[in-house]
């Protein structure tokens, strides 16, 4: 996951464990999950990809053993009804270019406001129907579309960069910041890493982004620019909706203190390409 790993544990119990990794390189505290299969004796978990833990089970009066998948989901839901996803969205495709780098669909609390994170891939976000609740959007990369309600008076965080706020035992709440992930756009050497300035989510030789990226385009490009939808820089005449963007020393290639940015344009709100 951006920003830490995904671990799982055998013991008593199965476990999966979210664990995230801060910028001086130090470890969060683990989110943990536990995993059981409903009407087993035993259920193992063996293996882990991405959200995804494996394993076998064994049920009452037989002796053979099953396997299963299972996708684990740690967002919650706060008091007031809205998504909280304190990392972004594990699904998606690899693909070799753009067009073909397939993200999720987010869609958030229709009622009340939440915090959206996105995947490497291109995703959809749909945010809000109320006009009175704000959302943290945080893409995680990819060239995504958002789509923000018209008319809205609270306004909206779209955050172009990955997040990870997992085992705080703080949530963000929705319209605050989400905690930005160190090295995500491009790394130390000013190399844009995958999903972000135009790269796809894979290349030949496994995920890793070098100056070889994507057939040569590892310096970055523009193919992977988001579009959102129904933009307003001045919500009901007060402080509107915001691109922000990630704040560092351009050579230690990270993202640590968010820096809010408005787009201003004359006319109807309608759309913006960040």
């Amino acid at each position: 996951m951006p920003g830490g790993f995904n671990l799982v544990a055998l013991g008593a119990e199965s476990a999966f464990a979210s664990v995230r990794v801060n910028a001086d390189g130090s470890f969060g505290n683990a989110n943990w999950t536990d995993i059981h299969v409903p009407g087993t004796l035993l259920t193992t978990v063996n293996s882990v990809f991405q959200n995804i833990a494996m394993g076998i089970y064994a049920v009452p009066n037989s002796a053979a053993v099953a396997t299963y998948t299972a996708a684990v989901d740690q967002y919650t839901i706060d008091p007031t009804g809205g998504l909280i996803m304190p990392v972004g969205a594990a699904n998606f495709e690899y693909g070799a270019t753009v067009a073909t780098s397939v993200g999720s669909v987010i869609v958030g609390s229709q009622a009340r406001g939440s915090v959206l994170g996105g995947s490497i891939g291109n995703d959809v976000f749909a945010g809000t129907m109320n006009l009175n609740q704000s959302d943290t959007i945080y893409t995680g990369g990819g060239r995504d579309e958002i789509f923000l309600t018209a008319g809205g008076v609270s306004p909206t965080r779209i955050e172009m960069y990955a997040g990870n706020n997992t085992g705080n035992p703080v949530a963000v709440t929705p319209g605050a910041i989400e905690p930005a992930v160190a090295g995500s756009i491009v790394n130390a050497k000013d190399i844009p890493q995958l999903g972000w300035w135009g790269q796809a989510t894979g290349q030949i030789g496994g995920p890793v982004s070098n100056t070889s990226t994507n057939l040569g385009f590892g310096t970055g490009t523009s193919a992977g620019m988001s579009i959102v939808h129904n933009f307003d820089p001045a919500v009901g005449g007060g402080p509107g909706d915001s691109i922000e963007i990630s704040r560092c020393p351009r050579s230690a290639g990270c993202c640590v203190v968010p820096h809010r940015v408005r787009l201003r344009r004359s006319g109807t709100p309608s759309s913006a390409t960040a």
